[in-house]
This record gives C-alpha cells, sequence and structure tokens, in this order.
C-alpha cells in the first residue's frame, strides 16, 4: 500500500545520507594542519664573557624545518662561542618540538657579534639567533 507522504519522506532520506556522506567525505580529505615553523631566540640577546644566556625555540617533527621527534637540538655556532669545535650543548625536545638550552659563554670567549645555529637529526635546521658577547 502507498501512504501519503512516504516518497517526500524518502526523498529527504535520501538527501540526508548523500549531504551526510559528502561532509564526511570533506572531513576525511582535508589536509592536515601545518606544522609550525622552526625557531631559535636567546635571553638576553647581549652578555659579558662569563654570562649565562637562555636559548629556547622550537623544532617540529614534520615540516620544511624538522627533523624526527626523538631527536636533541644541538647548537651551533663559532669555536670560540662553543669551543672546541663550535658544537654546542644539547636538549631534549618536548612532544611538541620545543627546547631550551641554558649556557654559559666562557670566559674566553672574544667579544662580538655571533651567529647561533640549531642542528637536529644531523643537519642544519635552518634557523638562527645572535647573540652579542662583551666583556
Amino acid at each position: 500500500m502507498f501512504r501519503p507522504g512516504l516518497l517526500s519522506h524518502l526523498r529527504h532520506l535520501a538527501v540526508s545520507v548523500v549531504a551526510g556522506a559528502a561532509v564526511g567525505l570533506l572531513v576525511l580529505t582535508a589536509p592536515a594542519p601545518a606544522a609550525a615553523p622552526a625557531r631559535i631566540s636567546v635571553a638576553p640577546s647581549t652578555v659579558s664573557s662569563g654570562g649565562t644566556a637562555v636559548f629556547s625555540g622550537r623544532v617540529p617533527a614534520r615540516g620544511a624545518q624538522s627533523c624526527p621527534a626523538a631527536d636533541a637540538a644541538i647548537l651551533t655556532s663559532t669555536a670560540a662561542l662553543f669551543p672546541p669545535s663550535g658544537i654546542g650543548p644539547q636538549a631534549a625536545r618536548k612532544p611538541g618540538g620545543a627546547f631550551r638550552i641554558r649556557y654559559t659563554v666562557p670566559a674566553s670567549t672574544p667579544h662580538g657579534t655571533y651567529t647561533v645555529g640549531v642542528r637536529c637529526g644531523g643537519g642544519n635546521v635552518g634557523v638562527h639567533t645572535t647573540l652579542k658577547v662583551t666583556r
């Protein structure tokens, strides 16, 4: 038996199913949000030889400037700032990639401006900051 309104109800149900499937497909195929870029900073940006500076930053686990989540962030500069080879201290990264390194500048470090970068995962991340060392 045919009931009045049944055809209208079936059409409404079909439209709802198709619309729901389309929304689900959009959610499943949407690209993942982009990872925040890598970064590094230092505070204070000027210290005297023998003084302490704190380097902080972020190296994400995915994206253009990234490295595996388990790898440490390693500071790099010249041998004068990070004796004997220019490879500085390292720090484990938090799950989001953040790191923090407290560093005492050697008393023998000549005054000047030093570019400090980050290595991670066997390569340079491509970000840097500057630290000015005074006497």
